[in-house]
């Protein structure tokens, strides 16, 4: 007598988009293993001293080459796609579905907005969920618009490198001096900031030095046009996925419901053609990003 299966059905995932976003956090953490390690906080000559100081040097060249910022776009642009996934589900349900998705980006918000203040002052969520928010609102542009704003978002950083050149205003500046007036305030100066978090002997001097970080965060971004290129991947991911997935549920309408697997199996040949793309639009991204921050 054959055992009856009680298990519940399972949603159906995209495999390869869950093993790039594994691939991107790794990447994500190698990348930020100098500040973990407190070894990006020593100055040159120290690290030069220590014993595997001349091997140190050549395995952050390595690093700064081939794995910062190369990570970070890719998990922008997987978190592109995903807010396309998560918008076309809630085009379907229609008004509570966009509660949902504005709940989900609350909730990342606050997770992001609790990360930067109390345990790293590197996180990225914040500014994703924040820029999630408002992608809502090219719902329904059509791709050729979509890639005129990506456009937009690729030009605007030399637009105002031009701009900041001419009128020689830099908005950033703003932000390093409240950065440093910030970590004075803390009594975090330049002759200690280095080894701050090497002797902080209590969670609230940790803290202190999570609070200018913040706000050297937001320097970081500006300097570098950073939300700029977040929302160049976003929407630039965006439009491919508009795309793409557009073309599977004209093919197969439930594509973006629970799909029986006979179904996924006679749609094999289209899914992994998406794949396919997504994995050398990402991997792409990996090297088209060498001068790339973190």
């Amino acid at each position: 007598m054959k055992a009856e299966n009680t298990s519940q059905p399972v949603k159906n995932r995209i495999v390869t988009l869950d093993a790039l976003r594994g691939f991107a956090l790794l990447g994500i953490a190698l990348a930020n293993f100098p500040e973990f390690s407190l070894w990006t906080f020593l100055d040159h000559e120290t690290q030069m001293k220590m014993q595997t100081g001349s091997l140190d040097a050549i395995v952050r060249c390595l690093q700064y080459l081939l794995v910062d910022g190369k990570f970070y776009t890719i998990f922008s642009v997987l978190f592109g796609i995903g807010f396309y996934i998560i918008i076309s589900h809630a085009i379907q349900r229609g008004a509570n579905g966009f509660r949902i998705f504005y709940r989900r980006m609350l909730i990342l918000l606050i997770i992001g907005l609790a990360h930067l203040m109390l345990l790293w002052s590197g996180d990225i969520l914040m500014l994703y969920a924040a820029i999630g928010m408002l992608l809502p609102l090219f719902r329904n542009c059509k791709p050729k618009t979509l890639l005129w704003w990506s456009g937009f978002f690729f030009l605007l950083p030399t637009a105002i490198e031009v701009w900041r050149a001419a009128s020689g205003i830099n908005p950033a500046d703003m932000l390093y001096s409240a950065w440093w007036n910030t970590a004075s305030a803390y009594g975090i100066g330049e002759e200690n900031f280095a080894g701050w978090l090497r002797d902080a002997q209590s969670y609230k001097e940790m803290n202190a030095f999570l609070m200018q970080g913040a706000v050297e965060r937001m320097w970081d971004l500006c300097r570098d046009s950073g939300i700029s290129r977040f929302w160049l991947f976003f929407l630039w991911a965006f439009t491919l996925a508009s795309v793409r997935f557009s073309a599977i549920s004209k093919r197969t309408p439930n594509y973006s419901e629970e799909l029986p697997k006979s179904a996924l199996a006679s749609d094999c040949q289209c899914l992994s053609s998406t794949h396919g793309v997504l994995c050398r639009a990402s991997l792409s991204a990996l090297f088209c990003t060498a001068s790339s921050t973190r």
